[in-house]
Formats: structure tokens, C-alpha cells, sequence
């Protein structure tokens, strides 16, 4: 399946549509700057997740052996990631180890449209101004655990703009 029909299939508007193919054209170098794996998760069904698009780092060895780029995942199998789409929630930190072997820090993070900073972005409160944001999808970064671990020696302005 083509990304962009796998986009239209999920019911978003065309500004929504819009704004994942910026993210997702973006991700590669924030893959290669945060030295890890991003992929990007949407609710295709109820039971069923789409990882619409894995980003690689170049800067050294990726997590995953094969890309992630369309695979659909049972979503009982990643909770985490269908409370990251259904509230908002934002997890760090999570440890564990993926099917290649390779003990991994997960964080997961929800990505809103429009951003909050987005002309279009209003507060909650205010009925007469464009819809508030909303989450369209969920950013999970796949860290090496070596790899988050020397993360912690670097420059603090460095960790702190990656942030």
C-alpha cells in the first residue's frame, strides 16, 4: 500500500493528511540526530495499529533489523501506544526488548494537529475559532539502551534541544 493512500484511509482531513507528510519527511534526520529509531503509529481500526512510517538513523547501527514502514500491529499488543492516540498520554523511559534481541528504551509521544502553536490551534474554551488540537498520531522513539545510556554524558545544550 502506497503511504499516501494508507493516509487517506485513516479518515483525517486533508490538512491533517498534509501535516503527517511533513512529519513524516522530517523524521529521517531527527532519526539520525537523536541516534534512534522513529516510527510513526495510527489507529487503522480497533484492534489494529499502522505503523505509517519507521525512520532509521544512518549515524550508526538502527535498532531494527528490517524496516517498519506499513506493518500492521495488533493494537492489544502495544497498549501503550493506543493510550498515547486515545488521551494524549505521553510515556518515557519504557525498557524492554525487541524481537532482534537488543534491550531498547521506548518513549512514546502524541503528535497534535494542528500544533499548539499553529494559527489554526485555539483553547478549548473558545467555540467560535478553528477545532482544538487533536491527536493524529503517535511518535515512538526506539533507543538502543547503550545508546540512551552515552546520551546521558552529552552537552546538556545538546540533550536539551533534542528534547
Amino acid at each position: 500500500m502506497a503511504r499516501q493512500a494508507a493516509i487517506a484511509d485513516l479518515g483525517l482531513s486533508k490538512c491533517e493528511q498534509d501535516f503527517l507528510e511533513v512529519v513524516i519527511q522530517q523524521m529521517p534526520i531527527v532519526a539520525d540526530l537523536s541516534r534512534a529509531d522513529l516510527l510513526l503509529y495510527t489507529q487503522k481500526n480497533p484492534q489494529e495499529l499502522l505503523i505509517l512510517f519507521h525512520a532509521q538513523p544512518h549515524s550508526l547501527a538502527h535498532v531494527y533489523n528490517r524496516g517498519r514502514t506499513e506493518r500492521l500491529i495488533p493494537a492489544e499488543s502495544r497498549p501503550e501506544i493506543v493510550e498515547t492516540l486515545a488521551r494524549g498520554t505521553v510515556r518515557r523511559d519504557q525498557r524492554s526488548i525487541i524481537t532482534e534481541g537488543a534491550p531498547v528504551v521506548r518513549e512514546t509521544l502524541p503528535v497534535y494537529y494542528p500544533p499548539n502553536d499553529h494559527p489554526h490551534a485555539r483553547p478549548r474554551d473558545n467555540r467560535d475559532a478553528p477545532a482544538a488540537p487533536r491527536v493524529v498520531a503517535a511518535l515512538v522513539i526506539v533507543t538502543n539502551l547503550i545508546e540512551h545510556e552515552r546520551h546521558k554524558f552529552r552537552s546538556e545544550v545538546y540533550r536539551r534541544e533534542l528534547s
